[in-house]
């Protein structure tokens, strides 16, 4: 037994051997500490070490015993062999740091930032200024890239990424400011070709190859999440955005405060969200400089555009197949209603292919909208669609195209009514308080601590917070103002909006779709606006399916919409689902096993069987007290269906030639692994099943079966396959061991 210990214990040390090296094994891996002592070793050299971020070499000082760490630290450790550093990594310390935002930390050579010859941060030898004080030929203005180590903990998770990476200046104006934004990406050359983490929470994808570091550009000096305010806001009006994750960013293990990091817009961030092909899509920005791809279909679509009649529908719909219309006009209006006078350098749409051949506009960099660089009252409207150049932001190319749309009666009265849904839901003073007060709670215990090591204070901090909150309260009157003057419009009427069981379908509002089931705003009755509804199978609308919902000669309007159960077919009780195969991402077609339960035959002409998987009409009679299996064909046509099958849903509908609810199934599950199965629409009862081979067509009463071989299961075997080798192979060695001794 002695010797089986022994045994044991050689291996484990072998492996954390295997494991370990050319490297240094140190103590105390990246963290969250309190003081502590130190230590580092290597079984192939000297280990040396580096506090300042600079790279470590032969004459770095030598790790002898142990280094108190009792401050926030970075440490680069090397490990020297006959003169040269055979080995490196970086490790970060962080001491009594209290934080709920993830931890940057960053590292590089010193020289790679403030060296005059080739520092990334700093103007350098060879900076002139122009005529209005701005430098070029600064090293900050270039694109430069330099080498850094990039750490990233996350509380409650530790270190999740530790890789080499390159590290450049990102932005426009805000290069010259003495705070600026960077990027850091990951290269191949690097070490690894994309940062493995799931950094956005609200994203489903784990993979990035850019990311940026955001100091919030006008906003810096401010709240420090304007942008992320209002771009979090016009996301929920299909609008394309940025996500973000706030940050503690730490250079060379020096405190730089509370930064935003961002997804970079680029060909990897079209891909990765849209699925974009990289060799179709174009990224644009301004008036059609190119990004990524090619800016040539745009320019034919706005040399069409220039040169015909916008009013015709003719015109107007060939248009609308290369323009993405409800995304650009709520674009337009989302950037009215903030104000955002630096919308026209931040221009920023694209358009691929394989996707779509419709353009889309991004919302990107509004650090000087809500009220931070226009008053509240400004007609800033009126600006947008001025024909003519009248301030420095609204250059007639930045606003030709909408111009052009406005031409258009229904895009106008689009555009009049989105400016009162905008207000009535996403940009509500309700609603946005309520956004405003959530940031405000996250950021403001990391910002106290900026204050009080980087710059700034509490007071004033609070003061731009509350600017938010007053620019909410007062913008939707005046811009509701605005709308009625500039379109000549008569006053708005309150209109309020109630869906019952929205859950059972979908609801589009001036070509929005609907989350909410209660709403309500002021509206211009002058011109139509239309609701329309798309029921889930076994629903239908107590209202027409496209209906106008203002009349004029009203103050207040109330519109209450319904989705309501159809109701049940006279079989329902006789004719049941038995079982089913297929459905559940096996191996085998879709099929599905009726029982009839009664005395009489039933006569299955026109029947509805529909699942995701396929459908089937089905023909023919059914005898009392039997069964019989069908196959789901996708190929089968369903005459009685208007509605819609719910994207996020796994069902099995039977259905009769009326639409009526003869029986139904429904469940949840995330690979293969089956839940909350019920049945019984529209009050949910859950049921046993029993997941085995099945057997079709034989009687099975009382319960339901399906024949499920999943993806999940078969990876589940070969897992425990791989162990019980291991196991044996284990064993086999302290055999031969103790036969051996």
């Amino acid at each position: 037994m002695r010797n089986t210990l022994i045994l044991f214990a050689f291996l484990l040390s072998f492996q954390s051997f295997a494991e370990n090296e050319d490297t240094v094994i140190v103590s105390h891996e990246s963290g969250w500490y309190t003081p502590f002592y130190l230590h580092a070793r290597s079984q192939h050299g000297t280990v040396v070490y580096e506090l300042d971020g600079t790279s470590t070499n032969s004459r770095s000082n030598v790790f002898e015993d142990s280094i108190l760490v009792n401050q926030n630290m970075v440490i680069r450790y090397g490990v020297v062999s006959d003169g040269q550093v055979i080995f490196e990594e970086t490790k970060v310390y962080l001491i009594d740091f209290e934080t709920n935002f993830p931890v940057l930390s960053l590292t590089t050579d010193p020289d790679n930032l403030y060296s005059s010859n080739r520092g990334i941060y700093v103007k350098g030898n060879y900076a002139h200024q122009d005529s209005s004080g701005y430098w070029i030929n600064a090293n900050y203005t270039k694109k430069w890239e330099r080498e850094v180590f990039v750490n990233y903990l996350v509380p409650g998770k530790g270190e999740v990424m530790s890789q080499r990476a390159g590290l450049r200046i990102f932005g426009g104006m805000t290069r010259h400011r003495a705070e600026k934004s960077l990027r850091i990406i990951a290269r191949k050359a690097y070490g690894e070709s994309s940062f493995d983490f799931p950094i956005f929470p609200y994203r489903k994808h784990k993979s990035y190859k850019h990311l940026v570091i955001r100091n919030s550009g006008g906003d810096a000096n401010k709240t420090r999440f304007r942008d992320v305010l209002s771009t979090q806001l016009t996301k929920n009006l299909n609008v394309d955005i940025q996500e973000f994750q706030p940050v503690n960013l730490f250079m060379n293990g020096k405190f730089w405060g509370v930064y935003n990091l961002r997804e970079r817009l680029g060909q990897h961030y079209l891909e990765s969200n849209f699925g974009a092909d990289k060799s179709e899509s174009n990224l644009l920005q301004g008036l059609y400089t190119e990004d990524h791809g090619s800016n040539e279909s745009y320019k034919e679509l706005l040399s069409y555009v220039r040169s015909n009649d916008l009013s015709d529908d003719k015109v107007f719909d060939s248009v609308a197949k290369l323009i993405d219309i409800e995304n650009f006009r709520n674009f337009q209006v989302a950037q009215i209603i903030i104000s955002n006078s630096d919308y026209m350098g931040n221009i920023r749409f694209w358009q691929s292919d394989d996707v779509s051949s419709q353009y889309r506009w991004i919302m990107y960099d509004t650090d000087l909208g809500f009220g931070s660089s226009a008053r509240v009252s400004f007609d800033f409207l009126s600006a947008r669609l001025s024909p003519y150049q009248t301030m420095w932001y609204n250059r007639t190319w930045s606003t030709f195209l909408l111009r052009k749309l406005l031409e258009n009666q229904s895009f106008k009265d689009g555009f009049i009514h989105q400016v009162s849904y905008s207000f009535s839901t996403v940009f509500s003073t309700s609603n946005v308080h309520r956004l405003i007060d959530s940031l405000q709670t996250v950021y403001e215990p990391e910002m106290l601590r900026h204050f009080e090591m980087v710059r700034g204070n509490p007071k004033t901090w609070n003061r731009e917070v509350q600017k938010l909150r007053d620019f909410a309260e007062d913008r939707p009157a005046y811009m509701l103002e605005h709308t009625r003057k500039y379109f000549d419009l008569t006053s708005p009427v309150t209109l309020n909006v109630s869906i019952k069981n929205l859950s059972h379908g979908e609801v589009y509002f001036n070509d929005n779709r609907v989350k909410t089931s209660d709403f309500s705003g002021l509206y211009f009755a002058d011109r139509p606006l239309y609701i329309s509804s798309k029921p889930e199978l076994l629903y239908r609308p107590n209202k027409p399916r496209v209906d106008n919902v203002l009349k004029e000669g009203y103050d207040s309007i109330a519109y209450q919409l319904s989705f309501d159960f159809v109701g049940y077919s006279p079989s329902h009780g006789k004719l049941k689902i038995n079982e089913f195969g297929g459905l559940s991402g096996d191996l085998f077609s879709p099929w599905v096993e009726l029982i009839n339960y009664s005395n009489d035959t039933i006569n299955l002409k026109n029947l509805c069987l529909i699942s995701r998987e396929g459908s089937r009409v089905l023909e023919g009679d059914l005898p009392p007290n039997s069964v019989e299996v069908f196959q789901l064909l996708e190929t089968d046509s369903l005459p009685i269906l208007d509605s819609m099958l719910m994207p996020d849903r796994n069902f099995l509908y039977l259905i009769d030639h009326s639409g009526l609810m003869i029986d139904t199934i429904g469940w949840d599950r995330e690979l293969g692994s089956i839940y909350g199965f019920y049945r019984n629409e529209p009050v949910k009862s859950g049921f046993s099943l029993l997941l085995d081979q099945g057997t079709p067509n034989e009687f099975n009463p009382g319960h339901l079966r399906e024949l499920m071989l999943t993806e999940r299961k078969r990876r589940i075997s070969m897992a425990c396959s791989m162990v019980a080798i291991f196991i044996v192979s284990i064993l086999h060695c302290i055999f031969e061991t103790v036969r051996l001794s």
